[in-house]
């Protein structure tokens, strides 16, 4: 049937479409429709056919009857969705009424309703456990900051509680409770457990060196501390790390019970001891003595390794030495000056009136009996004094002038003897360059390539001022304690503050006998730290060359060609698997292909940085150009130059197991210095501390187990 036939049948029911006239017929299939349209002609389909279509409608997505299920189609305005039947609909509010009312409809709106549940049910527990994630997080970001910034758990507690008064809106501090037990338990178990972890997995795959030291603490209790020195995956820079504070028996610190506790800890985080490629240490004989000590047990396990001497004590003691030639006047002048004005607060209420008059408010300082460095501090301070100090002290002696006040005039004795001044500016002469020496390798920066050339112009420094004149340029064949190979006294150097205090002596007041001495004393001191530098500092650092960390600056002459390192080399071949030939080739073609811009470039980086770039070198093949010398790169940056890391681990437990929490334990105390270690090898705080996954696994109940009783 086609059109005109079914609109016949509808406009003429009872009617045959054959019955109507065919001029009719013709009449109404030529006519236009809009013509028809204007006679009333069209047929029912017609005229629905021609029905603009209706468009979506937002509010019926707020609709009772459609919001469950009703959904907009993009892009099209006259389509509507439903998302329960998965079909798409005429937007008319009839069709969807009657979609609506379909029995197949309705059972699919129960089947997805049902799903609805289920997942919002997930989506709670989501939530729930988002909250409590974000709870565990700041309970153990609050713990990072008691732990670095040394203030007692105890007060976690009372913190808390001003929070949740501040912050009553948030849910998170509303939630959070965060008392001593569980701010300590957060610190030893959550914390520090994930560094110490982070820490061994890196140890168990890579070389390193340890920096040992041990000491006693505030609570009366031995610890040794055992920091670790490697290359880290990430940067590709040396690193420090503590690995864990031991707990030592007071009672036997002998070298055989050190080496027991050191080993015992590798083994109990399953690190192997063969994984040390160096130790560091200060000088005491416990440690680095030649015959029955930790370094003789660890050089029989481990023959690769090297001692590295710290070269800070080193210089001390020649310091030490150096001083100990000197008259008992310096030291003992300083130490009564000191004593006399702490032990009195009137006494240093009436010097504070002639500092200010003469502009020099300055503390008077003690020296120590251990740290002879300090001297030069103590030295400093009495020359910028010596107007205010002359001036009290004669008014104290005058009005005490029946000699009541000995120490009075006993000081004031020897500020006005022109050889005590003397003697004082030599000592600042010469103290100054042991200082600078020793400030220079306090750094935390790779200066290993530096020992030998620093400790050898120190040296050098020191026998200019007594030597003959060209002695000092031949220091690896000359005799520096023979008297043929010294100045005579009146050419000995002892600096041109001291000079001119001689000279501008009065016949009178220029005694022969005492410069003489002076000049004497000068030279003993000098003679002293030039010998005691000969036994002490390296002349050459056990095969690390300087040339080594600075590679194009080294010669490819020799033998071998490998001049500059070879000796490291040979020593580290077996333990480092190096391949000599390729070793050689390395050697040789790092001067040929990091040339020009390039190599100024990075010539002006830190060592360690440099060596950075060097290993990011590859080849056609997308491998290392420099496998070998990497290796060998990577051993000279974590040979530690000095100990001053293990006196700073100290320092941190000093400043944490303090008079007041003396009673702190062991696991307490290593888990806050592994914790403020760490933080200051990655350069972070409390604040830049990101929590992540495994410190959230580690907050539950298990982390208020403890191995002792007194944290």
């Amino acid at each position: 049937m086609d059109i005109d036939e079914e609109e016949f049948a509808v406009d003429n029911p009872g009617e045959s479409w054959e019955d109507e006239p065919r001029e009719k017929r013709s009449r109404r299939s030529t006519t236009p429709v809009n013509t028809r349209r204007a006679r009333g002609e069209l047929s029912s389909s017609e005229k629905k056919s021609l029905q603009k279509p209706k468009s979506f409608q937002e509010k019926w997505l707020h609709d009772e009857k459609f919001r469950n299920w009703l959904q907009r189609v993009p892009g099209e305005p006259t389509k509507a969705k439903c998302s329960a039947c998965d079909v798409v609909l005429k937007a008319g509010k009839s069709d969807l009424d009657k979609h609506g009312e379909s029995a197949k409809h309705a059972k699919n709106v129960k089947s997805v309703r049902s799903n609805q549940t289920v997942d919002n049910m997930f989506n709670k527990n989501d939530a729930a456990r988002k909250h409590a994630d974000a709870v565990k997080r700041a309970e153990i970001q609050m713990s990072a900051f008691f732990a670095e910034n040394n203030i007692p758990f105890l007060a976690a507690d009372q913190l808390l509680k001003v929070q949740k008064k501040v912050l009553k809106d948030s849910p998170t501090v509303k939630d959070m409770k965060l008392g001593r037990d569980k701010c300590n338990a957060i610190v030893r178990n959550v914390i520090a457990k994930v560094e110490t972890e982070e820490l061994v997995g890196i140890l168990k795959k890579n070389l390193f060196c340890i920096l040992l030291d041990e000491s006693t603490d505030a609570g009366n209790d031995k610890a040794m501390c055992v920091l670790t020195v490697y290359i880290s995956p990430t940067t590709g820079k040396p690193t420090l790390g503590l690995l864990e504070l031991l707990r030592l028996d007071p009672t036997d610190c002998s070298a055989e019970k050190l080496w027991q506790a050191f080993t015992g800890c590798l083994e109990g985080h399953g690190v192997p001891v063969t994984n040390v490629m160096g130790m560091a240490s200060d000088s005491a004989a416990t440690f680095v003595g030649c015959n029955n000590s930790f370094w003789t047990r660890l050089k029989a396990v481990c023959p690769w390794a090297i001692l590295l001497p710290c070269v800070c004590h080193s210089v001390a003691d020649v310091s030490k030495n150096a001083c100990a030639k000197l008259p008992s006047l310096i030291p003992e002048h300083l130490r009564l000056i000191s004593g006399y004005m702490s032990h009195s607060l009137k006494r240093s209420a009436e010097l504070k009136e002639f500092q200010a008059f003469y502009e020099e408010e300055l503390k008077v300082l003690k020296p120590s009996g251990t740290r002879l460095l300090v001297l030069h501090n103590c030295v400093q301070r009495y020359q910028a004094m010596q107007k205010s100090l002359n001036a009290f002290l004669e008014l104290r002696c005058f009005q005490e002038r029946e000699k009541k006040d000995k120490d009075a005039h006993r000081i004031l004795a020897d500020l006005k003897n022109p050889f005590t001044k003397a003697y004082f500016e030599f000592l600042n002469y010469s103290l100054n360059f042991t200082n600078q020496f020793n400030a220079l390798f306090q750094s935390k920066n790779v200066l290993i390539h530096k020992v030998y050339e620093k400790s050898h112009s120190l040296m050098k420094t020191f026998c200019m001022n007594f030597l003959n004149d060209g002695l000092a340029d031949h220091l690896g064949t000359v005799n520096v304690t023979h008297p043929h190979n010294m100045k005579n006294l009146e050419d000995i150097v002892f600096g041109p503050e001291c000079w001119a205090t001689l000279e501008s002596l009065v016949p009178n007041n220029r005694t022969p006998e005492a410069e003489a001495q002076l000049r004497r004393d000068a030279n003993l001191r000098s003679d002293r730290s030039a010998w005691t530098f000969t036994a002490r500092l390296p002349r050459r650092f056990s095969g690390v060359c300087p040339s080594m960390t600075r590679s194009w600056k080294g010669s490819r002459s020799g033998p071998t060609g490998m001049s500059g390192i070879a000796d490291v080399a040979f020593h580290y071949k077996e333990k480092l698997q190096l391949n000599m030939t390729s070793l050689a080739c390395e050697w040789r073609d790092i001067l040929n292909e990091i040339t020009g811009k390039t190599r100024e470039e990075w010539s002006s980086l830190p060592v360690e940085e440099m060596w950075v770039k060097i290993k990011g070198v590859t080849n056609g093949l997308d491998e290392p150009m420099y496998p070998n010398l990497a290796k060998l790169a990577d051993v000279a940056m974590i040979s530690p130059h000095s100990n001053a890391d293990s006196e700073r681990c100290f320092s941190i437990v000093t400043d944490v197991r303090s008079k007041k929490r003396n009673r702190m334990g062991g696991e307490c105390l290593n888990a806050i210095c592994v914790t403020r270690t760490a933080f200051k090898a990655k350069r972070i705080d409390c604040v830049s501390f990101e929590v992540k996954k495994e410190h959230l696994a580690k907050h539950n109940l298990s982390m208020y187990g403890r191995d002792d009783k007194k944290d």
